[in-house]
C-alpha cells in the first residue's frame, strides 16, 4: 500500500466515495439508474460506469448529478472562508471571482467556469476584458 502514491490513493477514495454516495442517494430516493440517466440526458451505461468507479466525472458533471438528485453529493469545508467576503466583479456577462486571497481567479459565464492563476486583464479594441496569465 505504501508504494501507491498518495495522490492516487486520494483520487481512488474520492472516486469510490462519489460512486457510493450516488448509489445511496439513488436507493433512498427510489430512483433507478435509468431515471438518473434520463434526468441527466446521459446514457444509462455512463451512469453504470460512474457507479462502478470506472468513470472520471468532471466537477460540472458532479454538479449535474447533484441537481438531478436534488442534493449535494460532495461537500466542501469552506467554514474558514465563510467569514470573508469573496470579491466578484461583473464584466458584461462574465463574472470574475477572486479566490484564495487573489492569487487565483475564476471567470464565470453562463455554462462554464475557468480558473486562471495570477490573472491580469487586457482590453481589446472593442473594450472587452480578456484575462491573461501574469
Amino acid at each position: 500500500m505504501d508504494s501507491i502514491p498518495s495522490v492516487t490513493r486520494q483520487y481512488v477514495n474520492r472516486q469510490v466515495g462519489f460512486a457510493a454516495t450516488v448509489a445511496e442517494k439513488l436507493k433512498a430516493s427510489g430512483m433507478t439508474q435509468r431515471d438518473l440517466a434520463d434526468r441527466l440526458g446521459k446514457k444509462e451505461s455512463y451512469i453504470s460506469r460512474v457507479l462502478s468507479g470506472d468513470a472520471n466525472p468532471t466537477l460540472k458533471t458532479i454538479s449535474e448529478f447533484e441537481v438531478a438528485l436534488g442534493e449535494d453529493v460532495i461537500t466542501f469545508n469552506l467554514q474558514k472562508n465563510r467569514s470573508q467576503a469573496i470579491p466578484v466583479t461583473k464584466y458584461n456577462e462574465i463574472f470574475r471571482v477572486d479566490l484564495t486571497g487573489g492569487d487565483r481567479s475564476a471567470f464565470i459565464s453562463p455554462g462554464e467556469m475557468t480558473f486562471f492563476p495570477s490573472v491580469s486583464h487586457t482590453f481589446d479594441s472593442t473594450g472587452k476584458d480578456w484575462p491573461s496569465a501574469a
